[in-house]
């Protein structure tokens, strides 16, 4: 014998049936909803789509050109004149030195000392000395010399008179007395007896004429 089936069951089983299907078709209405791809612009839109146009750059500020630095060159004022001070005239010579005034020329040539011979001596704690010349004539006269009258002589500040005895010491050279043609010369030794421990010698040479200036020279006991 068949059973007949209940018709309450019959009917949950036909609604639970399209409960299903619905949910089947709702979730593949939504599939299709989310992955549709959008719609792409047209190609002319994109096209007309204005292309940016690069901003213009700044014209670059031109900096003034710098004017060249003016440099001033000082002026160098003339320096002043130094007035030259006239050198101060030699009034003393000494031995090696030599003197022209008047166009004469003297050159003294120098000192030597002894104390005689045997027959010819100084006296007790002198000595003598013999002082030598050269004198150049270059006047258009003759010069006369002569060794007692044109010299005089100081041995320390002390007057001092020409020596025989002193002059026959001089060996071989002659003594200054003469004449001295124009453009010649003479050489010679005027002779002194001082004392041996003698500091200077001061002999003036003053030559025979009109306006003769004085020739002074020093020695001093080396």
């Amino acid at each position: 014998m068949e059973k007949k089936k209940h018709p309450i069951l019959k009917g949950i089983a036909i609604l639970f049936v399209l409960l299903i299907a619905l949910g089947a078709l709702g979730s593949g209405g939504d599939k299709k909803e989310a992955t549709k791809a959008p719609e792409p612009a047209p190609v002319g839109e994109a096209a007309e789509a204005p292309a940016e146009e690069p901003a213009e750059e700044p014209a670059p500020t031109e900096a003034p050109a710098e004017e060249p630095a003016t440099v001033e060159t000082p002026v160098e004022e003339p320096a002043e004149e130094t007035a030259e001070e006239p050198a101060e005239e030699k009034t003393e010579y000494g031995v090696g030195d030599t003197l022209t005034q008047n166009d004469i020329t003297v050159t003294f040539l120098g000192v030597t000392e002894n104390r005689g011979s045997a027959y010819n001596k100084p006296s007790e704690g002198n000595v003598f000395v013999l002082c030598e010349f050269e004198i150049e004539n270059s006047k258009s006269t003759d010069l006369n010399v002569s060794s007692m009258m044109n010299f005089e002589v100081y041995c320390d500040d002390y007057s001092t008179s020409l020596s025989l005895g002193a002059l026959i010491e001089s060996g071989n050279k002659s003594q200054l007395d003469g004449t001295i043609a124009s453009g010649k010369k003479m050489k010679g030794v005027v002779g002194y007896e001082i004392p041996a421990d003698w500091i200077e010698l001061e002999i003036h040479y003053t030559p025979s004429g009109l306006f003769a200036k004085e020739f002074t020279f020093i020695a001093n006991h080396e």
